[in-house]
C-alpha cells in the first residue's frame, strides 16, 4: 500500500468519483482512485471494500476536503454580442415541435436519436433583451 496517502472521500458511484478526481486536479492537487475498478465492475462489491476511496496526500487532504464542500457554480448565460445578462428564453412555434415529434415517429431509429440528442440545439433560441440579438447556446462555444 501507498504509504502517505490518506482518504478523503469515498463513494458508490464511479461517475462522482471521477468528477471529484478531475475538480481536485484542477487545482493541481494530486490524487489517486482506489478500488474503482472492483465497484465499476460489479456493484455488490461495493460494501466489502469500502466504496471507491479518493486519495490525496496529507500535506493536500486538508484543502481537498475543502474543495470537495464547495459547490459548483451554474454558468450564468450572457449574450455573445453586448454581454449582457438580461437573456429570456425563446420557445419554438408549438407546430415546430409537433412536426419533429410526428416525424420521429416515422423513422423512429434515425430521427429519436436525433431530435433526443440534439433537442436542446433545435428548439431553444434566447434573445438579449438589451441588444435584441437572437442566438442558440451553439453560438456561444
Amino acid at each position: 500500500m501507498v504509504s502517505g496517502l490518506v482518504t478523503i472521500a469515498t463513494f458508490d458511484n464511479p461517475i462522482e468519483a471521477n468528477i471529484s478526481k478531475g475538480k481536485l486536479e484542477i487545482e493541481n492537487i494530486s490524487c489517486t482512485l482506489f478500488d474503482e475498478n472492483i465497484v465499476s465492475i460489479n456493484w455488490l462489491f461495493n460494501n466489502p471494500v469500502g466504496g471507491i476511496k479518493l486519495k490525496v496526500t496529507r500535506e493536500d487532504a486538508e484543502r481537498a476536503r475543502k474543495l470537495l464542500e464547495e459547490e459548483i457554480e451554474p454558468c450564468e448565460l450572457k449574450c455573445p454580442v453586448c454581454e449582457s445578462k438580461n437573456v429570456s428564453e425563446l420557445k419554438a412555434a408549438g407546430w415546430v415541435k409537433g412536426i419533429i415529434k410526428f416525424l420521429s415517429m416515422l423513422v423512429i431509429p434515425i430521427l429519436v436519436m436525433l431530435y433526443m440528442g440534439n433537442r436542446r440545439k433545435i428548439l431553444t433560441k434566447y434573445k438579449c433583451s438589451d441588444c435584441g440579438y437572437k442566438f442558440d447556446i451553439t453560438t456561444l462555444y
